[in-house]
Formats: structure tokens, sequence, C-alpha cells
């Protein structure tokens, strides 16, 4: 899948990647929402708002906002221990990658 990226101090962009739990932890990091781009989208398109983005993530929101994003992707979000994660819903297994694995945005 496509990404596109955004959070509050202007960094954004466009990345591919497979695992969308990577994907989500690789914007977190950089505390950035994180929407799904429909097939055949340029990122002039985004650019110039000519395309609706999927919001899946959105670090500053609460768990019960994220998972209602991540629902229909078969995730949610809740709090483990000191810190939220995110969880797979069909069997609630913690989807965890390790931070070495994520990708780097900016």
């Amino acid at each position: 899948m496509r990404y596109y990226y955004e959070n509050t101090n202007g960094d954004c962009g466009v990345f591919s990647e497979k695992d969308i739990i990577k994907a989500i932890y690789s914007a977190w990091n950089i505390e950035a929402d994180l929407y799904v781009i429909p097939p055949r989208t340029t990122l002039k398109d985004i650019e110039n708002r000519k395309v609706k983005l999927d919001l899946i993530f959105a670090p500053w929101e609460d768990n019960e906002v994220n998972s209602e994003l991540l629902e229909k992707y078969g995730y949610y979000e809740c709090d483990n221990g000191d810190e939220r994660s995110i969880f797979r819903i069909s069997d609630d297994k913690l989807m965890y990658v390790e931070w070495s694995n994520v990708r780097r945005l900016n």
C-alpha cells in the first residue's frame, strides 16, 4: 500500500509499505497522521487536495478514535502498561515492530 503522512512540524510525504503496522509505527515515530492513498493517485492530486485520503492513524487522538480508524483493517489500539499499542482484532495479538525496523520519515 501507499501512504501519505503529515505532522504539525510540516513534515509530509509519500511512502510504500507492505506491512500496515510498520507503516503506522513509521508515522507514529514522527507524530504524523497517516493516510492510505487510493490507487492511481498522484502526489500532485494530494497536494491539490483533489482526492480524499483515508485517515487510518492519528497519534494525537485517543485509543477509541484510532481503534475506529483501524477497525476495517482488523486492528485496534489500547493501553498496554505505560504505553499505547496496536493489537489484531481476530486474536488480540500485540502487533509490535522493532524500532530498528521502522522506516525513518522526513
